[in-house]
Formats: C-alpha cells, sequence, structure tokens
C-alpha cells in the first residue's frame, strides 16, 4: 500500500512539475513493488510506466524505453495485446520510440492504440483523443500523409475542449497540434487563431518562458 501511494504522489508531483521529487518517489515505488511482487505483476508495469513516462519527459528516452517496453509487453503477456491498458502502455511506448527516433515502430503502436481504443472506449473517450493527437504529431513530424493527420488532429482538439475545457493542458496542447498541422498544410489563417490561444493559455498557466508556451507562439 505504501509503496503504491508513492506511485501515485509521485505521479501528481510529475503533473505540477516537481520532477526531482517525483522521479525519486516513482523510482522507490518501481524497485520496491517489483522486489516484493515480481516483474510481471499488474502493479509492477504500471509504476514501470509511470516511472518511463516521466524520464522522457525529463530527456532521457534511453532510460525510459527499457521501462515503457516492460511495461507494455507484459501488459499483452498477461492481457492480451488489444487490452486497454496495453493500448495505453504502446501508446506510452510509442512516445519513447519517437524521441529515439524509431519512428516506424511508434507509428505501428500509435495505429493500433488509435484503432483499438477506438474500437472498445469509442472515438470521444479520453485515450482515444490521446492516440489520436499523438498519431496526428508523428504524422506531422513525418510530414507525410497530412491529409490524415487533419482530421486526428481536430479529433483530438474538438474531444478534448468537450472533456476538459478550453484552458486545460490537453486542449491547449491539442490547439497548438492543430495550429501547426494547418500552418504545414499552408492555411495560416486557420492555424493563428489555434496558436494565439495556446499560446495565450499555456502563458497563463505556465508562464511565458515554458516550453510548451514557446512551442505555440
Amino acid at each position: 500500500g505504501t509503496l503504491i501511494a508513492a506511485d501515485h504522489l509521485g505521479r501528481l508531483l510529475g503533473g505540477a512539475g516537481e520532477l526531482d521529487e517525483a522521479e525519486a518517489l516513482l523510482r522507490r515505488a518501481h524497485e520496491g513493488l517489483e522486489s516484493g511482487l515480481g516483474v510481471g505483476n499488474h502493479e509492477v508495469l504500471i509504476a514501470a510506466s509511470n516511472l518511463g513516462m516521466l524520464l522522457v519527459r525529463r530527456g532521457r528516452p534511453d532510460e525510459a524505453e527499457p521501462l515503457a517496453r516492460k511495461a507494455w509487453a507484459g501488459s499483452c503477456s498477461s492481457r492480451g495485446a488489444q487490452h486497454r491498458e496495453s493500448l495505453v502502455f504502446g501508446m506510452n511506448l510509442a512516445a519513447v520510440l519517437r524521441e529515439l527516433g524509431q519512428l516506424d515502430e511508434a507509428e505501428s503502436l500509435l495505429r493500433e492504440a488509435f484503432a483499438g481504443l477506438g474500437a472498445l472506449l469509442g472515438e470521444k473517450h479520453p485515450d482515444t483523443l490521446a492516440a489520436a493527437g499523438h498519431l496526428a504529431t508523428l504524422l506531422l513530424h513525418l510530414r507525410r500523409d497530412l491529409g490524415e493527420a487533419e482530421p486526428l488532429a481536430r479529433q483530438a482538439w474538438e474531444g478534448s475542449l468537450r472533456h476538459f475545457g478550453p484552458e486545460h493542458p490537453r486542449s491547449l496542447q491539442a490547439s497548438t497540434d492543430l495550429g501547426l498541422l494547418l500552418f504545414e498544410r499552408g492555411r495560416p489563417s486557420e492555424a493563428e487563431p489555434l496558436l494565439r490561444a495556446a499560446q495565450e493559455g499555456f502563458s497563463q498557466t505556465l508562464g511565458q518562458s515554458h516550453p510548451q508556451a514557446l512551442a505555440a507562439s
């Protein structure tokens, strides 16, 4: 119970930007749970994924990759590749692989996550919206299939507005992603209000010098 609580607290602190303390708690939770419960335990896999996602946020994808892969592979083995948790872990692994430049595997995982989560949860569920947004931004990064990417990015943006409201970080990120894609497609007049709204929202919530505010400016 104490280690699971440490894992939850680490996630909360990570979300609040307290990354040093968050990493220490998540590492303690993962190592302690693995020692006590074994590598394939459900709580161990969650802790591995949580630590991996924090490490990639901290610019250490080489450390994050084995943790994210362990969570995904372990869940696929125990629950099946089309289980909701396996698909979410696959989406998390794809985020790490993108940072490592392993883009083909990242795209495959995101396509599987988007299709699987859509079938299980529906197109409007936050997990499906996250997969749509990640796949759209990867396609933009690859400068490929932008005609496919635009409806995915729009789905993520519109769905995030409905679920979270316009000032939530997920909505602001979705607004940035759609704006950048529209700009890349040669439609700056459509992109400008989206990017402006995202830049102002991130500046108010995170400060003007935060990378997400700068990315939208």
